[in-house]
């Protein structure tokens, strides 16, 4: 599961009210693959984004170079080093609306970039993921990121070095009306906090007639309640077709005006 998750690593350095530096830091934000109309996207949820671009623009945060794009967790991983890429705000597009049960963004990806990732063995998540899944049943489920305490700053030399490990949670899915996945997290779980894995995949699993085990990405981990474990996740099916629909719309478009 881990050859679809991409952390992207954000470097940055952070002030206090006076100016003066508090931190320098690596933030890792979790987050995975997505193909949308023959074009490559890292997706992760939308708050991180307005977060971060809100912390940028009131100059507590400033974003430097040297982070990156973490492409390495899957078994096939054949480079272990970061893919470079400095985010700026204005370089995702994001929506972060709860009430509309929808919390995802989008940074595109080039040609070299996706060709780099395919080269280091990761799997993009594609249509054929999401547009027959409520035809489908599921037996259990699992949440897959990178939780704040899987993350370590390691001095090596005079470098600050960061250790990133993929963590993978167990969610009992609570079925309701909300348009929201609901789950629980399984009460084996012994993570202090699962901070850090907004954006990152819930895996869906199904045994077929023949015995097989298959998974598909049902959703992107938006919030949790550390009080109750309840977890709520952005619907991958109604993102991810929007999204694919939204885009070829606007090709379209564009070959019409040409």
């Amino acid at each position: 599961m881990s050859r679809h998750v991409v952390a992207l690593a954000i470097d940055y350095k952070s002030f206090n009210d006076d100016g003066s530096l508090l931190h320098r830091g690596t933030m890792i934000l979790s987050g995975w693959i997505i193909e949308l109309v023959g074009r490559f996207y890292w997706v992760t949820a939308g708050h991180c984004f307005k977060e971060l671009d809100a912390w940028i623009e009131r100059g507590t945060v400033r974003v430097v170079s040297g982070g990156g794009f973490m492409d390495y967790f899957g078994n096939d991983a054949v480079h272990m080093h970061t893919y470079p890429f400095t985010y700026e705000p204005g370089c995702a597009w994001y929506l972060d609306k709860p009430e509309l049960a929808i919390d995802f963004g989008l940074i595109p990806l080039d040609s070299l970039q996706s060709q780099c990732l395919l080269a280091n063995g990761v799997v993009p998540i594609s249509r054929n993921n999401w547009l027959h899944q409520p035809n489908l049943d599921f037996q259990f489920y699992r949440m897959l990121g990178f939780p704040e305490d899987s993350v370590r700053e390691v001095a090596r030399g005079d470098e600050i070095q960061v250790d990133v490990r993929a963590t993978i949670v167990a969610v009992d899915r609570i079925e309701d009306s909300s348009d929201w996945f609901v789950g629980k997290l399984d009460p084996a779980v012994t993570l202090r906090t699962i901070k850090g894995m907004s954006g990152g995949p819930i895996y869906g699993f199904r045994h077929t007639d023949d015995g097989r085990l298959l998974y598909h990405v049902v959703a992107l981990q938006s919030w949790w309640d550390p009080d109750s474990k309840i977890i709520r996740g952005c619907s991958v099916p109604m993102f991810a077709e929007n999204c694919h629909a939204a885009i070829a719309e606007h090709r379209r478009a564009a070959m019409d005006r040409e």
